[in-house]
């Protein structure tokens, strides 16, 4: 057994020599992982069918992202986990993102938009251009917010029976956000600017588990034995930020339907919903 363990040792420290031994005067070898894909979405073919059922004029119709801040209040600081806030901070990005899967019209509002405009803008007029800037303002604006991120009571099992130990947890999490598309000046949507004309409200638990193994205890002859101790572990956490992301896509099925009072997309919406439960 002794030997057994010695071979262990000599053939991980022959693994780590040549990282120690590395030649500090050149590049390290970068660790290369899975190749880049598109970001894929459960509701991609339900916001397909939208592009297929508005109509011409209903396409003509201009969507822009207001704000849709994080305002839960959570913050991470734990060090060896990364800090800063749980919920994404870029989900007026993906509300631009997934408008573009409808077939209408979308209007880039974004405070960086604007700031280059106002810098366009100050410049020609010093230039002694004028201010004739053509710009294009949207008729809905989807505005929202993650509204709640609740830890919920986990649950788990522990055992450890004559040296051998075997535990499972898990965790979950719950993700709500509110979102609503408003009317703005100039529309051409019955109703005046300001007025709500599509709301929702989706939530999502979202889900980690964390499994071990693991045993220990003397090993070989009784007046040569050898302590050894071996742990496996297992962490398979749902993706937080990509968890709302997904919601997002949802989120703008939703309003965009309603807006348009579009309906036959429905298999579509419940069919998604079915492959994220499936997940």
């Amino acid at each position: 057994m002794k030997r057994t363990v010695i071979g262990i040792l000599t053939g991980l420290s022959l693994i780590a020599a040549p990282l120690s031994a590395a030649d500090v005067r050149k590049d390290a070898t970068l660790a290369k992982g899975p190749p880049i894909r598109e970001a894929m979405s459960p509701y991609g073919s339900a916001l397909q069918c939208l592009a297929t059922q508005l109509t011409n004029k209903q396409k003509e119709t201009s969507f822009s992202a207001g704000f849709f801040p994080d305002r839960t209040g959570k913050v991470n600081y734990v060090s060896d986990a990364g800090t800063g806030s749980f919920s994404s901070q870029g989900l007026e990005d993906m509300v631009l993102t997934s408008l573009s899967q409808t077939g209408v019209v979308v209007v880039d509002s974004s405070p960086a938009f604007r700031q280059s405009m106002d810098w366009t803008i100050g410049k020609m007029i010093m230039g002694g251009q004028g201010s004739k800037v053509q710009l294009m303002n949207p008729d809905v604006v989807i505005n929202g917010a993650i509204t709640t991120f609740d830890f919920l009571p986990g649950s788990g099992l522990s055992a450890n029976v004559a040296g051998i130990k075997l535990s499972h947890q898990q965790s979950r999490i719950l993700v709500s956000m509110d979102a609503r598309a408003v009317l703005m000046p100039g529309t051409g949507l019955p109703g005046p600017a300001g007025k709500i004309v599509a709301t929702d409200k989706p939530s999502k638990q979202i889900v980690g588990y964390e499994d071990s193994a693991g045993g220990s205890g003397f090993f070989g002859p009784r007046n040569s034995a050898t302590y050894v101790s071996l742990d496996f572990g297992h962490k398979p956490n749902e993706a937080v930020q990509y968890a709302e992301r997904i919601m997002v896509d949802r989120v703008v099925f939703k309003l965009v339907s309603q807006v348009f009072n579009v309906t036959t997309c429905q298999p579509q919406l419940e069919y998604a919903d079915q492959m994220v439960n499936l997940q």
